[in-house]
């Protein structure tokens, strides 16, 4: 360089401090892509020949920025955010070498950057070119934020070199990309995978214009693969501007096991295309993948012109081994079903795959934005077989599973065909249908069901039941290995496909249809065969319906016991006909009241007593102490809650109705029968108003009645007439006291301020002392007593004719005075003076 007319040399410029927008400057908004990749190195060889050649012409030596922020240049990246220059330096050196280093970063990335130009031998060169610490968020997006159709942050280095030819023809051009550390990748909304190593080599063929892709690297989650391939313009003339084909081969292809006892299963994959940049089309003309001797072959096309691209594709295939399904599966198609699908499913194959899709623009990567693949726009079917499926929490495997996988729109499901359940006792467990189901892979966590039906012995099915999360035997307090017969399953859970499930995280159903269920054991206390019940649970409650025999009795049974913790009261229902052989080994005896049969159903709700109801009508009410008794065949029912402790059964809430009849009070029953009764309100005909109380000691029964009104007229059929209670209550030993207000006797008498006291005998008449007014003021009074089974009647009254028709003796009498003394043996007829 030359100054005015002097010749002083200026070997440095060093710029610091400042600040430069590339905005300004007149340069296009996107490079153009060179047609002739050679002819572009060749005359960027020349330039940087030329360069350096004026360098050493003009013995310029360095040129040197410091502290310059470069604001406005895009470079493609998704932010112009500035390009801060720590220190850039372009330096000629002696040996002719023209060399550039550079320290850079931006909000994201920290670059590092090394050149050199250099003279070898004679005119030709060689030029390399370093960049190491680019972080591909700059281009792509944050993997961590779910925006846009890809994001990550994988930092890559790039190495290129080429050499010249003293002609200035570029020689061997390769370039080298590859991974500084793990990173991430996103692809689409939450598909993520990481990007383990990658080290891809290109090279560029002269003369071919030609790009090869010579033996490099992937590895990205449990894929890795080592890959080769080329890509070249279709064109010559249009060169890159134009129409591209490729080809891209990994081979081999792997996977690694994704659960224990999984092997590796490599393939080869080819996949060849072509790139329409003026028609945004990348169109895979041929998919093929192997495995062995089974292949997968198939076509896509993808276009470019919407917000996120468009997708044709269609594949079709024989069959292929799960597991090298499993480890090609891409990890952004249908990620949580294929997150599932890693670690559930185990071994088998795939057969009879079929694939098509016709996804328009703007739908993939778009999820999270409401857009939703159409049913039939993605639809991919296929048979399994021989698999083991892990559905949920620690269910046991299902083995030798087979069936049918279907996707469509956004919908996937696994339809089970058959399988078997293989217990820790050999014993196995046939399954006879089943669905794994997500009705929206799109959505986040994606809400998966699951539901299996199966077949085997209840003891095998109460272990799989009583697996976690289910638990149904030990909320239920039992074992499963207590039972015997058989039974159907049918289990339903929901659960979203999340990392860290746990038994909180899933609802579930279970239904078990048992026939001839037995327990070793007891269950609620009670002994069960022959059992043909309904087992309803949830995570809440279960509830059994159902006919079994209890305590040898057959019964119908509806209980609902509650399981979580926020459940609600405890209920339970059943019902069963008891004769007294029945009731008597159940431990119930309700002599002397109830004789026959008895249809009870009870039912409980919020505590530990049950509420039940009792249909007497074809069973005898029995009263002896008052003389009154319902036939079989007359309407009643009675309703109590009743509670079994320290041997004996106590009868509360105690309701007994029928036609003109009813009761109202507490009992209690030993296996001797009724142990004591206290009854506040007793109605035995229509107009009765009394209170009854029972006590038993040994063979003795104290009976007391008070009251306003009482008909007593089967009270004096059977003291008067018939002699006691009979034969029927031979063990019987009463005595019965009563004050009551008015007596209604035969012929319509009443008698008032009655006072009674009578006794039996071993079921017989013993004793009776009588006393009351008449209406008409008249007296009566009666004394009996019993010897050898002779009864001696002695009666006063101060009104003959209302005391023998009131004791139904004779009703054609009015007034006068009467004293008798009648003689009867057992219930034959009276003498007398």
């Amino acid at each position: 360089w030359s100054l005015l007319s002097g010749e002083p040399q200026i070997d440095a410029v060093i710029i610091q401090d400042s600040s430069i927008d590339v905005s300004l400057l007149p340069l296009p908004q996107q490079a153009p892509i060179p047609a002739d990749l050679p002819l572009f190195l060749e005359n960027a060889g020349r330039q940087l020949n030329s360069f350096a050649k004026q360098f050493a012409g003009e013995r310029f030596r360095l040129f040197r920025f410091e502290n310059i922020v470069i604001s406005g240049a895009g470079l493609g990246r998704r932010s112009a955010d500035p390009i801060h220059v720590d220190n850039l330096e372009l330096r000629f050196r002696r040996n002719g070498a023209l060399t550039v280093s550079s320290g850079l970063f931006t909000a994201i990335s920290r670059i590092e950057m090394e050149a050199a130009w250099r003279k070898v031998a004679g005119e030709a060169a060689e030029l390399d070119m370093r960049l190491k610490g680019i972080n591909l968020r700059e281009w792509v997006g944050d993997p961590a934020i779910e925006d846009g159709f890809a994001g990550s942050d994988s930092r890559i280095d790039i190495y290129a070199r080429t050499g010249f030819s003293a002609e200035g023809a570029p020689l061997n051009p390769q370039l080298s990309i590859s991974s500084a550390d793990p990173g991430t990748l996103r692809l689409g909304r939450y598909a993520r995978t990481q990007i383990n190593q990658a080290q891809l080599n290109f090279r560029l063929l002269t003369d071919k214009n030609q790009i090869e892709l010579d033996p490099s690297n992937f590895s990205a989650g449990n894929f890795s693969s080592r890959l080769i391939g080329g890509i070249r313009p279709v064109d010559a003339k249009a060169g890159y501007a134009g129409k591209l084909e490729f080809e891209l081969i990994a081979d081999p292809a792997v996977g690694a096991p994704t659960v224990v006892g999984e092997q590796s299963t490599p393939a080869a994959i080819r996949v060849g295309g072509s790139i329409d940049r003026n028609r945004k089309i990348v169109d895979l003309s041929e998919i093929l993948v192997l495995s062995g001797f089974d292949r997968i072959s198939g076509s896509a096309s993808f276009g470019f012109e919407g917000p996120t691209p468009s997708i044709a594709a269609a594949a079709a295939s024989d069959g292929m081994q799960m597991s090298a399904i499993k480890q090609l599966w891409p990890f952004f198609l249908a990620p949580p079903t294929r997150n599932w699908a890693m670690r559930n499913i185990v071994g088998g194959r795939i057969s009879d795959i079929d694939l098509s899709a016709r996804i328009p623009a703007g739908i993939v990567g778009r999820f999270i934005k409401g857009e939703k693949i159409a049913p039939g726009d993605l639809v991919l079917t296929a048979d399994f077989s021989d698999v083991r499926m892990d559905t949920f929490g620690e269910l046991p495997a299902i083995r030798n599973a087979s069936g049918k996988i279907a996707v469509d729109g956004m919908t996937f499901t696994a339809d089970l065909a058959g399988g078997e359940v293989y217990m820790p006792d050999d014993r196995i467990v046939r399954l006879t249908s089943g669905n794994f189901r997500v009705g929206d892979y799109g959505e986040r966590p994606a809400l998966a069901e699951v539901k299996v039906q199966g077949e085997g012995d209840a003891r095998s099915l109460a272990l799989i039941a009583n697996s976690k999360p289910l638990l149904v035997a030990d909320r239920l307090l039992v074992r499963p290995a207590q039972f015997s017969g058989k039974a159907d399953v049918d289990v339903a859970a929901s659960f979203r496909l999340k990392p860290g499930l746990t038994p909180e995280d899933v609802d579930w159903h279970v239904l078990l249809d048992t026939k001839g269920l037995a327990s070793s054991e007891k269950m609620f206390g009670r002994s069960l065969a022959k059992a043909d019940l309904l087992i309803e649970a949830t995570p809440q409650q279960a509830r059994i319906t159902g006919n079994a025999v209890v305590d040898n009795v057959s019964t119908k049974l509806s209980l609902l016991q509650p399981l979580g913790k926020n459940a609600g009261p405890a209920e339970s229902e059943f019902s069963a006909e008891l004769d007294e052989k029945a009731r008597k080994a159940m431990g119930i005896n309700l002599a002397p009241v109830i004789r026959g049969v008895i249809r009870l159903s009870a039912s409980q709700g919020g505590s530990k007593d049950g509420k039940q109801v009792v249909d007497l009508a074809d069973a005898e009410i029995d009263l002896p102490w008052v003389g009154w008794t319902k036939g079989k065949g007359i309407p009643a029912t009675a309703s109590f809650v009743m509670k079994n402790a320290d041997g004996q059964t106590r009868v509360s809430d105690f309701y007994l109705e029928g036609p003109g009849f009813s009761a109202t009070g507490n009992m209690v029953f030993d296996k001797n029968g009724i142990v004591s009764a206290d009854m506040p309100n007793v109605s035995l005909n229509d107009g009765d108003a009394l209170s009854v109380t029972i006590k038993r000691k040994g063979n003795l029964y104290t009976v007391n009645a008070e009251g306003a009104r009482f008909d007593a007229r089967s009270l004096i059929n059977m003291l008067i007439h018939e002699g006691g209670v009979g034969d029927v209550q031979a063990n019987i030993n009463a005595q019965v006291t009563a004050s009551i207000g008015t007596v209604t006797g035969f012929a319509d008498v009443k008698a008032r301020n009655v006072s009674l006291s009578y006794g039996t005998a071993k079921g017989w008449f013993d004793n009776l002392t009588l006393r009351g007014n008449f209406a008409s003021s008249g007296i009566v009074n009666i004394l009996a007593s019993t010897v050898d089974r002779k009864t001696t009647f002695n009666i006063e009254s101060s009104d003959a004719g209302a005391a023998l028709g009131m004791l139904d003796i004779y009703r054609r009498m009015r007034g006068g005075n009467l004293r008798a003394r009648l003689d009867r043996t057992g219930g034959g007829p009276f003498s007398g003076p």
